[in-house]
């Protein structure tokens, strides 16, 4: 596990690029590569079509998996706090002044 974790901190750039390939085409395998691939793009024509959807998964798993990986419990509650109360701008100075157009 440490051998992960010094990878992912000394290049996280291609852990989260790797990872996010891997999550994302990993699901969809299933439904593309079976007997016949997949002959719709609805959940009415081809039932495997669930499996594709994972795709959309792929980025979202990673940036969870990567934050515990690295920065483990403290990381994740950080991120559900952003997520859920996310901080206001410092004034409103800087919120003017990150709208009004240059003249």
């Amino acid at each position: 596990m440490a051998t992960i974790t010094t990878f992912v901190r000394r290049h996280p750039v291609a852990a989260c690029f790797g990872l996010t390939f891997v999550l994302s085409w990993g699901g969809a395998l299933p439904a593309i590569g079976s007997a016949g691939g997949m002959r719709g793009t609805t959940p009415a024509s081809d039932p495997r079509f669930a499996y594709a959807l994972t795709m959309l998964a792929g980025p979202s798993l990673t940036g969870q998996l990567l934050t515990a990986l690295v920065h483990g419990g403290t990381g994740l509650r950080e991120c559900a706090r952003h997520l859920l109360c996310p901080t206001p701008p410092r004034s409103l100075e800087s919120a003017q002044v990150a709208v009004q157009p240059h003249v």
